[in-house]
């Protein structure tokens, strides 16, 4: 595996970072681009500039077996009030990375993270990949856009290339969403207000988890373009799930939701992960383990 030689976009987020971490452990010769200053862990670093020729230059200059493209916003509610930055972050990056994979390394495998934001309210529960696609905000809209131009260049100049759809994603290291803003109320405040009913169910999953399916695509020998849901299979209520964070956060603190719903909000989120399980993923980190972790970096880091 040590002759396998993987590309992490957006390598210093959230995601990428934990993918680069996972892709040293597993013995992969690793390397990562971004456009901000270099974390401390050692890695082949690149630091990009925004621009149309960024990933042809350094396509043109390393070969690569595999490319992972964890860049882009992925804040619904920065979508919403930032609708042309989110477009040229989730859609115009990706047009330029999949030209410089078309002419320097057709031969790639190339992973697009999108999102479940691409389903938007779902009609029928468990989402399938084949569900219909309705988005509710800027921010899933430009994520089917960016899915619209991978199969245009899977269909047209033949590259190998996986969409994967993550659902609610949270770990160590995450500084938004829905765990960041009720613990930052609640370093505040015993009574943490939050929108929604509380009722409102996800499908959350631990980065780890996310991240070992991603190693499972790479190595699968499905050589097409194909789409897959990233989750546990599971529903949660966001209200039992954020109850459980404060448990293992020790806080005596008082959920009260306030009844109004986000714009971009979904309501009920399950996915079905049985074409995910079908390359050899299944999820190994328990609610209780993902939030007992999440809630020691918070304590510890944030």
């Amino acid at each position: 595996m040590s002759l396998n030689k993987i590309l992490i976009l957006g390598s210093e987020g959230f995601i990428g970072l934990h993918v680069i971490q996972k892709g040293i452990k597993n013995g992969y010769q690793v390397f990562g681009c971004d456009i901000v200053k270099h974390s401390n862990i050692e890695y082949n670093y690149f630091n990009i500039s925004v621009d149309t020729n960024a990933f042809c230059t350094l396509l043109s200059e390393v070969s690569f077996d595999c490319i992972i493209n964890c860049a882009g916003s992925g804040n619904v509610f920065f979508s919403i009030e930032n609708p042309i930055q989110d477009f040229l972050l989730n859609v115009s990056n990706v047009l330029f990375i999949l030209e410089a994979i078309k002419k320097y390394q057709k031969s790639t495998k190339y992973i697009h993270i999108s999102s479940a934001a691409v389903y938007g309210n779902p009609e029928t529960l468990p989402i399938k990949e084949t569900s219909l696609i309705s988005p509710i905000s800027p921010y899933g809209f430009h994520k089917v856009q960016s899915e619209i131009l991978c199969k245009e260049y899977a269909q047209l100049y033949g590259i190998n290339i996986f969409i994967v759809r993550p659902f609610s994603v949270y770990g160590p290291g995450l500084k938004k969403q829905i765990i960041w803003d009720t613990f930052q109320k609640g370093k505040i405040n015993k009574i943490i207000e939050l929108s929604g009913t509380g009722n409102e169910t996800r499908d959350f999953i631990y980065i780890d988890d996310l991240t070992d399916s991603l190693f499972h695509l790479i190595i699968s020998k499905i050589e097409s373009f194909e789409i897959f849901n990233v989750a546990t299979g599971n529903e949660i209520s966001i209200k039992y799930f954020l109850q459980k964070l404060l448990q293992h956060l020790g806080w005596n603190h008082k959920l009260l939701f306030n009844q109004t719903v986000r714009e971009g909000d979904p309501k009920f989120w399950k996915a079905d992960i049985s074409k995910l399980s079908s390359v050899g993923f299944s999820s190994k980190c328990m609610i209780d383990d993902g939030l007992s972790k999440t809630a020691k970096w918070l304590l510890n880091e944030a």
